[in-house]
């Protein structure tokens, strides 16, 4: 699964993703998060010296919409109606547990990311919360695409910068991730 505006950051390593395409039919794996940027580590859930950990289901993003392995008959079960990307990720768990559904799922052991996933240019992609992001312009910019920037607003610069804090192995994490709710809320673009 790769979202349209996941932006490739390299060359991928098809033998990469072809070994990992392996290991899920090998291992009956419905769900393998390879997206060099996943927030939530699973080392201590390492499976014997491989490159994989167990990625239990069970807290908030733990299912996402990040760049993955899926087996299309687990993906579809997860496909609710009415259901966005981002509701997907915020009501994926619950929906799981309401339906009584088991995916088999792991993630890539954080020290193994740089080599054995998938970069795009940022985080979240070339758009977060409906606007692009400074990532994604420059993208565009420089690979012919700039007529796209006018089919949606751009992300704030102030926004953006508070964002660029906003990750799993800061304490600044909850914090900043209150605060850029709470901006998106109140629907400021500054």
């Amino acid at each position: 699964m790769f979202l349209d505006d996941f932006f490739l950051n390299g060359k991928v390593d098809n033998v990469m993703v072809n070994d990992h395409l392996n290991h899920c039919i090998q291992n009956n794996i419905d769900f393998l998060k390879i997206d060099y940027r996943d927030i939530i580590y699973r080392d201590e859930l390492r499976i014997a010296d491989s490159i994989y950990c167990k990625n239990p289901l069970d807290i908030k993003y733990s299912l996402n919409t990040a760049i993955a392995i899926w087996k299309k008959k687990a993906l579809h079960s997860l496909c609710a109606e009415g259901f966005t990307a981002w509701d997907f990720e915020r009501k994926g768990i619950d929906y799981l547990r309401k339906n009584n559904l088991k995916i088999s799922s792991e993630t890539i052991l954080s020290t193994s990311f740089e080599k054995m996933t998938i970069r795009k240019i940022c985080g979240t992609g070339a758009v977060c919360k409906g606007k692009w992001t400074a990532e994604g312009i420059k993208y565009l910019k420089e690979n012919g695409f700039s007529y796209l920037i006018k089919n949606r607003e751009i992300e704030g610069k102030f926004t953006r910068y508070l964002a660029s804090f906003y990750k799993p192995d800061s304490l600044l994490w909850l914090p900043f991730g209150v605060i850029l709710r709470i901006i998106q809320k109140l629907k400021i673009n500054i």
